[in-house]
């Protein structure tokens, strides 16, 4: 499958149901099998309505290979996909954040997602990292590997407290690391259970 200039409009509803799914659907054969699926200059939109993040994508491409996906009652959707995949996004929009030049390889499969490596352009330094998510537990576990070098100071600080601190109060580069792990099901529940280590 190929698709040129798609748009994808992703969200999760407040009872944590995505837009894509049926409530009640108790289907358990494979509802999905794609060898090799292409994506050109694409752009996806994805909004939670529990914790009212949003991301949206422009301009991105991507591959991906052997992707099913099959649904059991009462299973989350995660945990029924597997894939591999190349992707690349020109620009990157998290909430305040703005990534370029995102460059991701990506895995999934029975509940565990992989993202490694990462490398993009943030804070006007380079970026570089891995993900990995488990949900095979009974709450989600997540792992963040990263690392920016000489990134601006004050393009953080703006972007993590837009208005609420004068522009260029503090200026210059830095280098920042870090190797955090969460576990949650929630965003608040993700926060409370931060823990790891941080270096700037």
């Amino acid at each position: 499958v190929g698709l040129i200039n798609p748009v994808f409009s992703l969200v999760r509803h407040k009872n944590g149901i995505f837009n894509f799914e049926k409530p009640g659907r108790t289907l358990s054969e494979k509802l999905l099998a794609v060898t090799k699926l292409s994506i050109s200059q694409g752009r996806v939109v994805y909004t939670d309505e529990q914790s009212s993040a949003r991301i949206e994508g422009d301009d991105f491409d991507g591959t991906i290979r052997d992707l099913s996906y099959g649904r059991t009652a009462g299973a989350e959707p995660f945990k029924n996909i597997s894939f591999t995949g190349d992707i690349r996004c020109k620009t990157l929009l998290i909430n305040n954040v703005t990534l370029t030049n995102l460059v991701m390889r990506t895995a999934g499969g029975k509940g565990i997602l992989d993202v490694n490596p990462v490398s993009m352009h943030i804070f006007g330094g380079t970026g570089k990292g891995s993900i990995h998510v488990d949900v095979t537990g009974a709450s989600p576990h997540y792992r963040l590997i990263t690392a920016l070098d000489r990134f601006r100071i004050e393009e953080l600080i703006q972007a993590s407290s837009p208005g609420n601190i004068p522009r260029k109060s503090i200026e210059g580069t830095a280098d920042f690391s870090a190797d955090l792990t969460a576990t949650g099901k929630s965003a608040d529940e993700v926060k409370r259970s931060l823990n790891g280590d941080l270096s700037l």
